[in-house]
């Protein structure tokens, strides 16, 4: 038996609904129908189905920097770039957590596609940082994880910082 999830009175013809949960496995059965201006209604469509399948958690990947080889400057900017996908899409993805040697440095809500209008970009999420001072390396790692809670962790790379030994040069251009 069939029924009714509602009607879409406006062009384009489409409609939307939230899948049952808990209902993994099971087969959802579609057909649809229209009436026109003159209240005609049309023959039912073909029966269409689709089969619900459990959600998977999210994937995440450091993109930036890209390998453990990387050395910064004490005092110098570093960004740390993620990427991560979830099977419900962009909108699938809650938050992004980073950690700097193991302590939560910041939590990221938006991917850089609305951070900084960065098109394309909607699964990367970004920390800004500067490195701890006083220390020869530390690590970063990420958490993603999706709106039905799912989580996952990213590798851990090693970002080394070297002291800053060279003084600025003060130099006058014009009087």
């Amino acid at each position: 038996a069939f029924e009714s999830l509602g009607a879409d009175v406006t062009a384009p013809f489409e409609f939307s609904f939230t899948v049952p949960v808990g209902q993994v496995g099971e087969s959802l059965r579609f057909f649809a129908n229209v009436q026109d201006t003159d209240g005609l209604m049309s023959p039912d469509s073909a029966i269409e189905a689709l089969t619900i399948k459990a959600d998977e958690p999210p994937t995440i990947e450091i993109v930036r920097p890209t390998s453990d080889d990387t050395v910064v400057i004490e005092g110098q900017e570093i960004m740390v770039d993620v990427r991560v996908r979830d099977d419900l899409g962009p909108s699938g993805v809650d938050r992004v957590e980073f950690f700097v040697n193991e302590a939560l440095t910041e939590t990221v809500y938006l991917p850089v596609s609305q951070t900084e209008n960065l098109s394309g970009q909607n699964d990367v999420y970004r920390l800004r940082l500067f490195p701890p001072t006083g220390l020869p390396g530390f690590e970063v790692h990420a958490l993603g994880y999706d709106v039905l809670g799912q989580v996952a962790e990213s590798r851990r790379i090693s970002i080394g910082t070297v002291e800053d030994t060279v003084a600025p040069e003060i130099e006058v251009l014009e009087p």
